[in-house]
């Protein structure tokens, strides 16, 4: 009997937009052809729901890739044509606490505070190109002391001379049970959302509304915080351009992103296309 599949999750950067920050013909002629034999595809991102896709990312044919998925790492989750989105955000209390730490121990560290798909807050001085890089105007910036105050969705740090391999691990230990971070952009990044949230929990959270098994999904990645995610779906594939350490955490491995990774896997491994 044919494997039945119901859904598709897909991380973007690094999985689904190849390295020109585009999809591919080929992958997007095979998620659309997956969506009209009923599999949905599912995003489990980084990004806020108001940049799953950047203009010159890809064209409005891609739009119905957009519809429903985990956003910030999994501290959000919507499913539009149900009318349905769900937050894990960090406190208040642990926003200023771990903004606190960050500064004095980085003073001249980059940060950026997130809250739902609402506002950012900027600690430094930015530009209007930076603002359409982060896909927000000047009317949804809030004040950084403001908003460290306040609780939100995502908080991102990152210094243009080091890694910021120290930092994660200082920062896992000294809030261990309070927050999740994550380390990416090859260590340039970390990424620091609720201690209750990440791409997993929230694609479970999405998949029960419509009562789609776990054994009936395909979930792609490539990054650290895809590897739980990966680990909690028996039809995982990773990337060609992940790490080792995300490759071994996955049934499957997969061309990579610049060679059409995702359709191949669906033809090859899934027998879909």
């Amino acid at each position: 009997m044919k494997q039945k599949f119901s859904a598709i999750i897909l991380d973007i950067d690094g999985t689904l937009l190849n390295s020109q920050g585009r999809i591919s013909d080929k992958n997007l002629n095979a998620l659309q052809e997956c969506a009209r034999k009923g599999i949905l595809p599912y995003i489990a991102t980084a990004r806020p729901p108001r940049l799953v896709f950047r203009s010159s990312e890809t064209s409005k044919d891609a739009d119905f890739i957009k519809e429903r998925g985990a956003f910030y790492n999994g501290a959000m989750a919507i499913d539009i044509p149900l009318n349905y989105s769900n937050h894990w955000q960090i406190p208040a209390k642990t926003v200023n606490s771990v903004i606190s730490y960050l500064v004095e121990r980085i003073p001249d560290l980059y940060v950026v505070i997130q809250r739902k798909d609402q506002s950012h807050s900027f600690r430094l001085p930015y530009t209007d190109s930076v603002l359409q890089g982060w896909g927000i105007s000047k009317e949804d910036v809030v004040p950084f002391l403001e908003a460290s105050e306040s609780e939100c969705s995502k908080i991102v740090a990152w210094h243009e001379k080091m890694k910021m391999t120290d930092i994660h691990h200082e920062i896992t230990g000294i809030y261990d049970g309070r927050i999740n971070a994550f380390i990416t952009d090859s260590a340039s990044w970390i990424q620091l959302i609720s201690s209750e949230a990440d791409k997993e929990t929230a694609i479970m959270d999405l998949l029960s509304l419509r009562n789609i098994s776990p054994d009936e999904v395909i979930v792609f990645g490539d990054d650290i915080p895809d590897v739980g995610m990966l680990r909690a779906f028996g039809h995982s594939v990773a990337m060609g351009n992940s790490s080792d350490e995300v490759k071994n955490v996955a049934k499957y491995v997969t061309l990579s992103n610049d060679e059409d990774g995702i359709a191949y896997a669906l033809e090859r491994y899934f027998n879909i296309l």
